[in-house]
């Protein structure tokens, strides 16, 4: 998903946080090799981890979001098929 920067644009604009895309593919992987990093004293404190992290990429939060329209968006929408209507969003 990190290597969408429709996605990643979206994720930050939504949470309206800047979003830190990893350097490799396979951030899973990186951050076990961290953990065993921290485990075999390697690193001594996670802040020294954090420290040594640097992304690809920082994708910053564009326009604004107006939640309220959203939400009036959902409730005219669930009103479309009955049976959704009863969903609590």
């Amino acid at each position: 998903m990190s290597e969408n920067p429709t996605f990643t644009q979206a994720l930050a604009n939504a949470s309206g946080r800047n979003v830190e895309v990893s350097p490799v593919t396979e951030a899973t992987t990186l951050g076990a090799g961290y953990m065993a990093g921290l485990a075999v004293g390697t690193w001594t404190h996670l802040d020294q981890v954090a420290d040594s992290w640097s992304p690809a990429l920082v994708v910053e939060p564009t326009g604004s979001l107006d939640r309220d329209r959203w939400h009036q968006a959902v409730q005219r929408a669930a009103r479309w098929i009955p049976d959704l209507s009863a969903l609590d969003f």
